[in-house]
């Protein structure tokens, strides 16, 4: 073979070579890069499903909780009805430990703002030696009223959980939405409808016995 041939020959062959090193190269890194996203996607996913799991888990708890002081409140409730009082019961907790407590007694103490909140508002700050309840939860039977949303915004509790809703006068969301409104210069996060069945049936017999 003449040399300018064999010279022709062995370049066409690095050429070939090195374009086949080229691909070989590109595919690898194709695949490294597609195994580098599959590994981030399933990171996401593992992460995402551990998120999702620990709201749940969160969610569960918290939920037990507001039932289990809600069932307390019911308690008081049922201590309102026997003094002939509408059976609505609320109480405040401190760092996971009931406070005070209160149940309706407008008629009993001959005054129009006696109600449940109010009581247990006035009882927690008697024992905190404060009129701010910051890091409080009230618990209620049935949806605040006005008067009762706006002592309790003064007092600075830190969240509300009610049982029933009441679509005449309630003032969280039945009527008046008022802890949405942006005027006021404290948040209160708020729930409702814990044990809301339970508190409808106590307020309906309630009135039914009266009425008969």
């Amino acid at each position: 073979m003449p040399i300018e041939n064999l010279i022709l020959h062995v370049k066409k062959s690095t050429m070939t070579d090195k374009l086949m090193n080229n691909d070989d190269k590109l595919v690898a890194d194709i695949n490294k890069r597609d195994l580098t996203e599959k590994d981030i996607t399933e990171k996401e996913i593992i992460e995402k499903e551990n998120t999702e799991k620990e709201s749940i888990e969160k969610e569960n708890i918290e939920n037990k909780i507001d039932k289990t002081f809600m069932t307390q409140a019911l308690q008081l409730a049922d201590t309102a009805a026997e003094h002939e009082e509408v059976p609505v019961g609320a109480l405040v907790v401190y760092k996971g430990k009931v406070i005070a407590t209160g149940f309706n007694r407008p008629i009993s103490d001959n005054d129009a703002s006696a109600h449940a909140e109010i009581n247990a508002l006035r009882e927690a700050g008697k024992v905190l030696g404060n009129y701010r309840l910051p890091e409080c939860t009230l618990y209620v039977t049935l949806e605040p009223c006005t008067m009762c949303l706006g002592a309790m915004i003064h007092a600075r509790i830190t969240r509300l959980v009610f049982a029933a809703n009441e679509p005449r006068a309630g003032a969280v969301e039945s009527q008046l939405n008022l802890l949405d409104q942006s005027f006021f210069n404290h948040r209160i996060e708020w729930r409702g409808g814990v044990l809301a069945s339970e508190s409808s049936e106590k307020l309906k017999q309630f009135f039914k016995r009266k009425r008969s």
